[in-house]
C-alpha cells in the first residue's frame, strides 16, 4: 500500500483525501469503506474492496480507479454520503428516539437536582438522613421516601 493512494490529484493539481479507502496494517489490506458499509451489489464482486478479506494485490494499482467508477461503488458513497447528512441534520429514522432519550435524561436529571436539594436542606439543620423504604411510590403502601 502506497501513500499516494489515499490522496487523488485534480486536474488543477489540488490533492483531495479518499475518505472511503481504508487500510489496516494488522491484514495489510485497503477496503472501501462505503462498500463494506452500504453494499450495493452481489457477494461474489469482482472487487476485493468490498469484500471482508480486503484487497491485497498491490500490482494491480488499476483496480482502485475501477472500484472507484464502478456502479456498485457510486451507489454506495451515495448511500453512505446521504446517511451523513441526515445524521448531521438530525433527520435519521432513530430521532424519536434519541428525542425520548433527551426527555427521560431531563426529567432524571431534575428528580436528581431534588433529591440533592433536600439533603443540602436536611444537612444545614443538622437533621439525620433516615428510613427505610427504598422505593419512591408503591401503589399498596402511598408515597416511601
Amino acid at each position: 500500500m502506497n501513500s499516494t493512494w489515499l490522496k487523488r490529484r485534480l486536474a488543477n493539481g489540488d490533492e483531495v483525501g479518499r475518505s472511503w479507502l481504508l487500510y489496516s496494517s494488522v491484514n495489510e489490506a485497503a477496503y472501501c469503506f462505503c462498500c463494506l458499509l452500504f453494499p450495493t451489489s452481489n457477494s461474489n464482486s469482482q472487487f476485493s474492496f468490498e469484500s471482508a478479506d480486503g484487497f491485497t494485490n498491490w500490482r494491480y494499482t488499476e483496480r482502485l480507479k475501477n472500484h472507484k467508477n464502478s456502479l456498485c461503488h457510486c451507489k454506495s458513497f451515495t448511500i453512505w454520503k446521504e446517511a451523513e447528512r441526515r445524521l448531521i441534520y438530525g433527520k435519521g429514522i432513530d430521532s424519536e428516539l434519541e428525542a425520548q432519550i433527551e426527555s427521560e435524561k431531563q426529567q432524571w436529571g431534575n428528580i436528581l437536582k431534588r433529591i440533592l436539594s433536600c439533603i443540602k436542606v436536611l444537612a444545614s439543620q443538622n437533621v439525620v438522613l433516615r428510613g427505610h423504604g427504598e422505593k419512591l411510590s408503591t401503589a399498596e403502601e402511598g408515597a416511601n421516601i
